[in-house]
């Protein structure tokens, strides 16, 4: 039905506009524009581009002010296409000009679906507020619909529990601490009501401290964590370095034992060899005082 609607209102268009062409003397360029505004309100609205951005969700809205530019001028068109001045026949010209927004009804009731699915299907859809809420306290309205807008609370009932609640906490404060109770009641008693513009329902603005010092808690114990991660790493380093000097030293030792050891050794082997030459001549002495005592004896025996 919608497609029959949408046909109809092109139709009529089509005729109406070229009929105005014609009369314009646009000759045979009249048969194509009314395709030129109406289909470019199809496709620059709605079904070819809007929509489709709408379905892929990222809407661009510079084109619906085209948009608006070229529906507004295909209705006056339209009516100003009938045979009689609008003036003299504003029936006429009336009937003339609905025509163009059968077509228009259709496509925006479309491009409605498509963004109401996408923003549920988000998560994004957010509770209108009831007119008669807008008539009997308009400027409570006005702040309640305000919060609902700036912290994306998407439920009206939700946000009117919150408001009860608050309602209701503030008069138990009158009661409890009287008619200054303003200025008796602790900071953290009017935690509710200083934090109402900002979205925070009763229950989370009285845990509000309580997470804070939480929160607190928590950064203290990683910045002691820290600190010991830190001393550890130092103590670690430390020792890492203490023990590369114990390396160093220990090879430096090793060094210097081994530079003795050949100091000795080297000191050592003139003595050996000295000694060595002494018993060499020791022993020819012997062996000669030993031959010259034979050939004595020898002598003798002769």
């Amino acid at each position: 039905m919608a497609a029959v609607v949408a046909a109809i209102g092109f139709t009529g268009s089509y005729t109406g506009l070229r009929s105005l062409a014609l009369a314009h003397g646009f000759g045979q360029f009249a048969y194509a524009f009314p395709v030129g505004i109406d289909a470019g309100i199809v496709a620059i609205y709605d079904l070819d581009l809007d929509l489709v951005l709408a379905w892929r969700r990222m809407p661009k809205p510079l084109l619906r002010p085209i948009a608006h530019v070229l529906t507004a001028a295909t209705i006056v068109f339209n009516a100003a296409s009938g045979s009689n001045p609008v003036a003299a026949d504003p029936l006429g010209a009336l009937m003339h000009g609905v025509l163009p927004v059968l077509l228009v009804a259709v496509v925006e009731a479309v491009r409605h679906l498509i963004i109401r699915t996408n923003r549920l299907v988000l998560g994004a859809e957010s509770d209108a507020v009831p007119l008669h809420r807008w008539l009997l306290s308009p400027w409570k309205t006005w702040s309640l619909c305000r919060r609902m807008k700036l912290w994306q609370v998407t439920s009206y009932a939700c946000m009117v529990e919150m408001e009860r609640d608050r309602t209701v906490y503030r008069a138990w404060l009158q009661h409890k601490h009287g008619r200054a109770w303003k200025k008796k009641a602790s900071a953290e008693d009017l935690l509710p009501l200083t934090m109402a513009p900002f979205g925070l329902s009763m229950d989370e603005a009285l845990a509000l401290p309580r997470r804070q010092q939480e929160a607190e808690d928590a950064r203290q114990a990683a910045e002691a964590d820290r600190i010991a991660a830190a001393k550890a790493a130092e103590d670690t380093r430390a020792l890492d370095e203490k023990e590369r000097a114990a390396d160093a030293r220990i090879r430096e030792m090793a060094i210097d034992a081994r530079v003795t050891t050949a100091q000795h050794t080297t000191s050592a082997s003139p003595r050996a060899a000295e000694a060595e030459v002494k018993a060499a001549a020791a022993a020819v002495v012997q062996a000669g005082t030993a031959e010259h005592a034979a050939t004595l004896a020898a002598e003798a025996d002769r």
